[in-house]
């Protein structure tokens, strides 16, 4: 047992230093959209049935399907409803155009990545394929 003590904390440890080096919990919904947090300073509570995190960011737990650690952000995609009406940006800032709603944007934009803000003013990244 103790040849083994030693090698259980080197793998003991390993791990916690692997652990630490993930910046990102994305939280993926039932609509097949993700949402990337910053583990820098996050703070999540449960209130109402929500998950509620420290950035403001709300997600209806009946929502969620799965939550993981990442060391990117990814492309965070979130559920805009269909009816609210976009603007579009590039991913260097430059307008590309208001849509009515966000299936015309994306019928009506090339393949690419995407910054879109939301009537409430909430921007998200995403991409057309």
């Amino acid at each position: 047992m103790r040849r083994f003590l030693p090698l259980l904390i080197a793998l003991s440890l390993s791990s916690i230093t692997y652990a630490t080096d993930y910046k990102y919990l994305t939280i993926e919904n039932n609509e097949g959209g993700a949402t990337s947090l910053s583990i820098s300073n996050l703070s999540i509570t449960f209130s109402n049935g929500n998950l509620v995190a420290n950035d403001g960011t709300t997600i209806p737990l009946s929502s969620l399907t799965k939550m993981y650690f990442t060391e990117t952000s990814g492309i965070a995609v979130h559920a805009v409803s269909t009816a609210d009406t976009v603007t579009v940006y590039t991913t260097a800032g430059a307008l590309v155009g208001q849509y009515s709603n966000p299936n015309e944007a994306q019928k009506s934009l090339p393949k690419g990545i995407y910054i879109i803000k939301d009537k409430e003013g909430n921007t998200y990244k995403s991409s057309i394929k």
